[in-house]
C-alpha cells in the first residue's frame, strides 16, 4: 500500500465554491494524462479542461497544480485539481481516479503520514500540524504554528548536536586512545556543556503546564453554596443562556462544561453543584463530583453572594489556586480583596480581567511553550535522567570514573531526544568520530 497513489478531497463539505482534490504518488502524471491534461508547469496553477476518459466530454474546467518529489509536502509527486465544489463534479472525478489500478482513496491523515515517513516532517512538526488544524483560539494558533514550523525541532537538534559532539569525543577516547591524533579528555569542559543543556531541558519541562493549558484549555471551576449565581456567571461570561438559572436550590446536579475564548485564551468553565448538606442522593452525588472537579482545575472561583448567608465561608482546597468572587454586589456596597461583580446585570468585566491575569501568570516566560503533550515530557525527563547521571560521573573527575557507563548514559539521552522527534539516527555518532578525528585514514 505504501507504493499506491492516493487521492482525497482536501477541502470541506460540499457543495462549496471550490473543491480541491489532492493526489500523491507515482501515478500523478498518468492521472493528468487520463484527464487529457497537458503536463502543467511545476509549482504554477494552470487553467485547463478536465475530460472524462470514457466519453471525451468535459467534466469541469479548473486549475491544476503539479509539483514533483522529493520537494513536496509528502516527498512524492503531488497533483491538486481545483474544481467547482459540486457534489457531482467531485464524485465523478474521484470515481475516475480510484478506478485506476494502483490508485486508491487516501486514509485519514495519510498525506501527513507520508510526509513523516519520507522525512519531510518529524513527529513534533506533525503534532504541530494537527494542532493547527484544530486551533480555535489565537493562543492555540501561535503555539501550533511555532511547533509546525520546527521551533521544537531546532531546539532539540541544537541539543543533539552538542551531545553527539561530546559523545564522539568520549567514544574516540575510549576506543582509540592509543592513536596519536586523539586528544585527551577535558572532563570539566564536557560537564559544563552538558549542565547547560540539562538546565535548558528543565526549563522546557517547566513550560509543559502552560503548553497543555494553551492546547487543551484553562480549566476554571465555579464553586459555592446553592443560589450564589454560579450559573448566572457562566451565562454572563459566554453571553449565552447555557446554564439553567432559577431561584430553586440544587438546580445544577452534574458538572457542566462551557468553552470560552477570552481574548485568544481557551478557557473551560466548569459549573458545579452547590456545596451543602444535600437531601437527595442525586444532589449528594453532584456535591461529591464538585469537590472532585476542584482537584483537576487550574483555577477555582469561590462564588459568594450578599443574599446567601455564610456563602463566603469556603472549604480548604489544598494546593488549589482559589479566587473569591462576590456576586450580586448591587445588593451591597461592601468591597474587599474579592472580585466584585453582578452577573445578572452583565457587570463581569472585573472577573474576565482576573481570569485572564491568572491565565497569563502561567505563561512560560511570556512566550510560546513548545512542550504540550505528555509524550514530550516523558521523552525530556527520560533524557534528562541520563544526562544527570553523566554529569555526576564527570564531576567525580577521578581515575576511577567509568567513562563507558557515562558514554552509555549519553547515548540514552540522545535516543530519548530522537524519540521526541520520532526518529532514530544511530549512525550520527559514528559519522562524527570519523569526521572529527580522521580515524581510519
Amino acid at each position: 500500500m505504501v507504493n499506491d497513489t492516493i487521492a482525497a478531497l482536501a477541502t470541506g463539505d460540499l457543495p462549496s465554491g471550490i473543491a480541491i482534490i489532492r493526489i500523491s504518488g507515482p501515478k500523478c502524471k498518468y492521472i493528468l494524462n487520463i484527464f487529457s491534461i497537458k503536463s502543467p508547469v511545476r509549482r504554477k496553477l494552470t487553467l485547463c479542461n478536465i475530460v472524462d476518459p470514457e466519453t471525451g466530454q468535459i467534466i469541469d474546467q479548473g486549475m491544476v497544480f503539479y509539483t514533483s518529489g522529493p520537494k513536496s509536502f509528502t516527498g512524492e509527486d503531488i497533483v491538486e485539481l481545483h474544481v467547482h465544489g459540486s457534489v457531482a463534479v467531485v464524485q465523478k472525478m474521484l470515481d475516475v481516479i480510484s478506478s485506476i489500478k494502483g490508485v486508491r482513496l487516501a486514509q485519514a491523515g495519510e498525506f501527513s503520514r507520508r510526509a513523516f515517513e519520507n522525512g519531510r516532517l518529524n513527529l513534533s512538526e506533525i503534532d504541530g500540524l494537527g494542532d493547527l488544524l484544530q486551533a480555535e483560539t489565537e493562543g492555540q494558533r501561535q503555539q501550533a504554528i511555532a511547533r509546525y514550523n520546527g521551533g521544537l525541532t531546532q531546539i532539540v537538534d541544537g541539543w543533539r548536536k552538542v551531545l553527539i559532539q561530546n559523545l564522539s569525543v568520549l567514544e574516540a577516547f575510549l576506543d582509540f586512545s592509543d592513536e596519536e591524533d586523539v586528544a585527551g579528555l577535558d572532563l570539566q569542559s564536557m560537564a559544563l556543556d552538558l549542565k547547560k543543556i540539562a538546565e535548558e531541558i528543565k526549563f522546557r519541562i517547566e513550560g509543559f503546564k502552560f503548553g497543555r493549558i494553551v492546547r487543551k484549555g484553562f480549566r476554571v471551576g465555579l464553586l459555592g453554596l446553592p443560589n450564589v449565581g454560579k450559573s448566572s456567571i457562566i451565562n454572563a461570561l459566554t453571553r449565552l443562556n447555557r446554564a439553567i438559572v432559577t431561584d430553586e436550590q440544587g438546580t445544577t446536579r452534574d458538572i457542566q462544561e462551557v468553552q470560552l475564548d477570552l481574548g485568544g485564551r481557551l478557557v473551560l468553565l466548569l459549573d458545579s453543584a452547590g456545596i451543602r448538606e444535600a437531601a437527595s442522593k442525586a444532589e449528594r452525588e453532584g456535591v461529591r463530583r464538585s469537590l472532585e472537579m476542584a482537584a483537576s482545575c487550574d483555577l477555582l472561583l469561590w462564588v459568594s453572594a450578599e443574599d446567601v448567608a455564610h456563602s463566603e465561608q469556603r472549604p480548604d482546597f489544598e494546593d488549589c489556586n482559589v479566587v473569591h468572587v462576590r456576586n450580586k454586589v448591587d445588593l451591597s456596597s461592601s468591597a474587599d480583596n474579592a472580585v466584585n461583580i453582578c452577573a445578572l446585570k452583565g457587570e463581569i468585566e472585573a472577573l474576565e480581567c482576573r481570569i485572564a491575569l491568572e491565565y497569563d501568570k502561567l505563561s512560560h516566560s511570556g512566550g510560546v511553550s513548545l512542550i504540550s503533550r505528555e509524550r514530550d515530557v516523558m521523552a525530556l525527563r527520560d533524557g534528562l535522567e541520563g544526562l544527570v547521571r553523566v554529569i555526576a560521573k564527570l564531576d567525580e573527575a577521578g581515575p576511577g570514573v567509568d567513562l563507558e557507563l557515562a558514554a552509555e548514559d549519553l547515548r540514552h539521552c540522545i535516543f530519548s531526544l530522537q524519540r521526541l522527534l520520532g526518529r532514530v539516527d544511530a549512525e550520527d555518532v559514528l559519522d562524527r568520530v570519523f569526521a572529527g578525528f580522521c580515524i581510519g585514514k
